[in-house]
């Protein structure tokens, strides 16, 4: 799941993997993003960046603008297939992630990488987003005619097991 939050102040990405609760995140001002779009060689400006990606995001079979999520291990592959040549990149922190917004026009091809950092997520979150899952499929089997077992002895082992 991704969070795009924009405002004056800048752009926020939030980005959640389902299964795992794993998060990654990164805040760019508004300077920092027309820097980053002037080095790529098709400067745009802040507003202009923001709703190409919000567009890119809430219209995935829109042909001009795309995102894609990549490691850092899919940047070095694309970075190889494309002939980059000299040393290969190690990165430091090899757990960030790239959301990469891609423009095209009938003249132009732009990638603007945008990085985001793991952060760590609380315990207490962890266990909610537990309780979450087991409620969801508890509703589930409900709404399919089934009778949840939420008050079994198992599921009350497995979420004092979780959370030691």
């Amino acid at each position: 799941m991704l969070q795009v939050t924009v405002d004056e102040s800048g752009l926020k990405l939030d980005l959640e993997e389902k299964l795992t609760g794993s998060i990654w995140a990164g805040q760019y001002t508004p300077e920092r993003l027309e820097e980053l779009t002037q080095k790529t060689g098709s400067f745009k400006e802040f507003a202009r960046f923001s709703q190409m990606l919000i567009d890119a995001v809430l219209q995935p079979n829109n042909t001009e603008v795309k995102v894609d999520l990549l490691t850092c291990q899919d940047l070095e592959q694309l970075r190889r297939a494309h002939g980059g040549g000299g040393k290969s990149m190690q990165p430091v922190n090899n757990n960030r992630r790239f959301l990469v917004l891609n423009y095209k026009t009938i003249y132009d091809k732009v990638h603007y990488p945008l990085t985001l950092s793991f952060e760590e997520v609380p315990q207490e979150r962890l266990r909610l987003r537990f309780v979450i899952r087991k409620l969801r499929s508890e509703l589930e089997i409900y709404r399919r005619g089934g009778t949840p077992n939420s008050l079994t002895d198992d599921w009350m082992k497995e979420s004092v097991s979780y959370k030691q």
